[in-house]
C-alpha cells in the first residue's frame, strides 16, 4: 500500500530524519511503497515543502504520524488532508488499523495480526484465508496490522 510518513522536522537535530528514516524502513520490511518526504533537499521555504507533500499525502492510501505530529503545523495539515481523503491513519506505535469490515485490506498472502469483537488476538499466515465482512459476531475482525512472515 502507498503509505506517506508525517511527523514534525522544524526544530529537531537533523531535521528528525532518523526517525523518519526508521519508519521507512519499517514500512518498506512491511511491504508497503513509502512517500517519505525526509529525503527532500534542504534550502526551500516551509511553504515550498508543502507544495511538495501535500500531492505525496493525496496518492497516497495510508499515513503514518510520528510522536510529535501535533506540534508540527505541517504534519496536522497533512494529517488533515488524510482524513479528509478517507486514508487510513496509523499513528507509530500504536500501529494497528481500525476495521470496520469489507474486502481485505491488504494483499491477500500478506501475514497478519488481527483483533477480534471478542479480544482475541490472532496471527495469519496469509490475510486471504480470512473473513474480513462484519457479521456483529465475536469472530468478526475489528482490526489489524501487517506483519513480517
Amino acid at each position: 500500500m502507498i503509505t506517506y510518513i508525517a511527523g514534525p522536522m522544524s526544530g529537531y537535530p537533523e531535521f528528525n530524519r532518523p526517525a523518519f528514516e526508521a519508519e521507512a524502513k519499517r514500512q518498506t520490511d512491511l511491504g508497503h511503497v513509502v512517500l517519505n518526504p525526509a529525503i527532500l533537499p534542504d534550502g526551500l521555504s516551509q511553504a515550498e515543502y508543502m507544495q511538495l507533500c501535500m500531492p505525496m499525502v493525496m496518492i497516497a492510501k495510508r499515513i503514518v504520524m510520528l510522536p510529535g505530529w501535533r506540534k508540527s503545523t505541517g504534519a496536522t495539515a497533512e494529517h488533515a488532508l488524510a482524513v479528509k481523503l478517507g486514508h487510513e491513519v496509523v499513528y507509530a506505535g500504536d500501529d494497528w488499523i481500525k476495521w470496520d469490515g469489507g474486502e481485505c485490506p491488504v494483499d491477500g498472502g500478506s501475514a497478519v495480526q488481527i483483533k477480534m469483537r471478542d479480544g482475541e488476538t490472532l496471527s495469519s499466515p496469509e490475510a486471504g484465508y480470512l473473513s474480513w465482512g462484519h457479521e456483529g459476531m465475536y469472530h468478526d475482525i475489528i482490526a489489524y496490522r501487517a506483519v513480517k512472515p
